[in-house]
């Protein structure tokens, strides 16, 4: 049984409470007018009104530190986040905490909350440690001398109505003596830590990225130098070593480390593969990327089947041309004779079913020329977007 199965039938589900725009605050007027009807000015009013009580801008700085902002993806739209994730400045609060604290701090010097002497100062102290605590980064330190500050004005406030409000300017003095003192001292030491963990954290980083190189050149250009180095009276083995060994350092150096979700990689990984498998030499250029899809999927499937039958029948070297974009159109050539389409048997499926049949079923067009005037085979395989389609 749910919450929605205990509603009378009467009952109207009433939206989320969420900090809404458009805002002036933090958005939290809005979301309770959105929440409990209701207009938007009248809960603005009501808060400003009331805001004399303490409460209520006590409660209004607490929903806006819970409430989710509408809009944004639920673990990400909170003002504060838990304090195990939470690493990202929140300047926004620290701002609104400390107009609020500055407001209440010349209210009750103005003696116009004679009622809320005691609450007024813990008030300030547990706003001066959100201050502290609400920012991180480069305004760390800001955040922290002006959460000391207000939470030192707390205590002197404190001190002061201990002793009757006779002291009260002294010991406000004395207060902000000794918060600059502290604030004297223990900047250098907190800006010196900072640097050095800064240090640190490069140094580190540094370290992990020329691990991660030496591992690699390890595991690849040391293990396929020493595999040349046995087999030097063999030429077209080191040859295809070095090519393999080339292609594999410039995906590692240059390319933007595709995964399975781009046309690009899986396309250039098929090719080596097949590289590797007959021991040709491919040539891959491809320019532009786009997604994995039933339409690419089957141009990569008969790009490969073209490139099988280049390695089979045809001469290296073979070179693959893409293009990839709102349409893919790819070109694979060989340098070997050439053959007659006419002169192909129905019993040979390769071309017929693997590369035309695939582009037939999802409407893409193949071209085969053969033999060219310069020698071998040339196949384009292609297909258009939907949109292009259309159009």
């Amino acid at each position: 049984m749910t919450y929605t199965d205990l509603l009378a039938p009467w009952a109207t589900e009433r939206p989320e409470l969420l900090r809404r725009e458009p805002k002036v605050l933090a958005g939290v007027c809005r979301g309770l007018a959105t929440h409990l009807g209701g207009s938007v000015k009248v809960w603005r009013w009501g808060v400003a009104l009331l805001s004399w009580t303490i409460l209520v801008p006590v409660l209004y700085i607490v929903l806006a530190m819970v409430l989710p902002r509408a809009g944004v993806d639920a673990r990400k739209r909170r003002l504060v986040k838990p304090l195990a994730t939470g690493t990202q400045p929140r300047a926004t609060i620290a701002v609104m905490l400390g107009v609020f604290s500055v407001l209440a701090v010349l209210a009750m010097i103005g003696g116009v909350f004679p009622l809320t002497q005691w609450v007024l100062p813990i008030v300030l102290v547990l706003i001066g440690g959100a201050i502290a605590w609400s920012v991180q980064g480069r305004w760390a330190n800001l955040a922290l001398a002006v959460g000391l500050l207000v939470a030192g004005m707390g205590g002197v406030i404190a001190i002061g109505n201990l002793s009757g409000g006779s002291h009260l300017k002294t010991a406000v003095g004395a207060g902000l003596a000794v918060l600059a003192t502290v604030a004297f001292v223990t900047y250098p030491s907190q800006m010196r830590s900072r640097i050095y963990a800064e240090e640190q954290k490069a140094q580190l980083i540094r370290e992990e990225t020329r691990a991660d190189i030496a591992a690699h050149l390890h595991d690849s250009v040391l293990q396929t130098l020493a595999l040349i180095r046995s087999r030097a009276d063999d030429a077209d083995a080191v040859r295809l070593l070095a090519r393999q060994q080339e292609a594999e350092l410039r995906d590692y150096l240059y390319s933007d480390r595709g995964d399975e979700t781009s046309v690009a990689a899986v396309l250039t990984r098929r090719a080596r593969d097949i590289e590797a498998t007959y021991g040709a030499e491919i040539d891959v250029v491809i320019t532009g990327d786009t997604q994995i899809s039933a339409k690419t999927q089957a141009v990569i499937d008969a790009a490969g089947e073209a490139l099988t039958n280049a390695c089979k029948h045809g001469s290296s070297p073979i070179s693959v041309y893409a293009e990839l974009g709102e349409g893919i159109d790819v070109w694979v050539r060989d340098r070997g004779e050439g053959f007659d389409m006419g002169a192909i048997g129905e019993d040979r499926r390769g071309i017929r079913h693997s590369i035309y049949g695939r582009m037939e079923r999802v409407d893409g067009h193949v071209n085969v020329r053969s033999p060219l005037p310069s020698g071998g085979t040339e196949v384009h395989i292609g297909v258009s977007s939907d949109d292009k389609r259309e159009k």
